[in-house]
């Protein structure tokens, strides 16, 4: 099956025009800074965080991400700092893009319960492309081909890019947040056969905390809902559900599809919480007509991070607070 995937991915590369997308995540709480630079200022302490994507694995690892990121408030200054890193991996390295992002958010106290904070993302970008690892069908078949010659070379481009958020805070409970990234449709590569373009993405959001009840522990028992809609070209997607913190462990349900009701996927979340340590484990159920929950056209995705929280007696600054999910 991952052959096939060769084959689609030259006739994409062989149009007259090409449009890039972004990649998507299915664990949103904890990769929305990828989306939205205003997000890193909802936490009070510093977080390092590194997330592992493998999406269609039938398709021996055709599409495999890498990210991770630190951010780092600074109280004095009512600013959070912070640095993104995103490795794209498709088609076992025949297509790479890598993206080095630096972050910053200042957030302004509007009123005793509203907090708005507005980012920035400064953003290098590279990509590669080996056509020698491309298959063809005549590669597959022996004898011919029913398509066009192809004359597609290697290339190495790198361009720069930036983003804009902003997130508003109420109550330091439920948040709500606006971004647009690629403001400038940079250009990631050109040619004799066209150009690919970064279309302009634009992401909506909003969550927040529910405490529930207590443990034995008397820690809360919460819950964490949450909706995200991203456009970008011709390309909608709506995501929702929610998370439920039972101390240690985290268990949630969502769901993405586009505005017709088209569903792609159902996602299943767990975790896990020891001191400032935090494991999340997510899975992507195929909703496609397509192989029905076929286990590979799927998704696994793991996210590791660590919360260094500042001593509780010091005073934080007025900003907003980040629900420990």
């Amino acid at each position: 099956m991952h052959l096939k995937y060769y084959i689609v991915c030259i006739s994409l590369l062989t149009t007259n025009k090409m449009t890039g997308q972004d990649q998507h995540f299915s664990d949103m709480n904890h990769t929305l800074n990828y989306s939205n630079p205003s997000y890193i200022a909802v936490s009070d302490d510093a977080i390092f965080s590194a997330t592992y994507r493998n999406q269609w694995p039938g398709l021996n690892s055709a599409y495999v991400t890498y990210c991770s990121s630190i951010i780092f408030p600074v109280e004095t200054m009512n600013s959070t700092f912070g640095i993104n890193l995103i490795h794209d991996n498709q088609a076992r390295g025949a297509i790479t893009k890598t993206s080095v992002s630096a972050l910053y958010s200042y957030t302004i106290k509007v009123s005793r319960f509203v907090n708005v904070a507005a980012g920035l993302a400064v953003a290098y970008n590279f990509r590669g492309v080996d056509a020698s690892k491309f298959v063809y069908e005549t590669d597959l078949t022996g004898m011919g081909t029913t398509l066009e010659p192809l004359n597609y070379t290697n290339y190495k481009s790198s361009f720069g890019d930036f983003s804009l958020g902003l997130t508003t805070i109420y109550d330091k409970k439920f948040f709500m947040g606006f971004s647009a990234s690629h403001i400038t449709k940079p250009i990631e590569h050109s040619s004799d056969n066209g150009f690919n373009t970064l279309s302009r993405r634009y992401v909506l959001h909003a969550g927040g905390i529910i405490p529930l009840t207590r443990s034995r522990r008397n820690e809360n028992i919460s819950l964490f809902p949450g909706a995200m809609f991203q456009q970008q070209d011709r390309f909608q997607e709506l995501f929702y559900g929610a998370n439920c913190l039972i101390p240690p462990f985290s268990i949630g349900l969502w769901l993405r599809q586009d505005l017709k009701f088209y569903y792609d996927a159902m996602i299943f979340l767990t975790g896990f919480s020891w001191k400032m340590y935090n494991f999340y484990y997510s899975y992507d159920v195929n909703l496609k007509k397509i192989n029905f929950f076929s286990t590979g056209m799927g998704a696994h995705e793991v996210t590791f991070s660590v919360n260094f929280q500042y001593n509780e007696k010091r005073k934080k600054r007025g900003a907003i607070k980040c629900p420990k999910i």
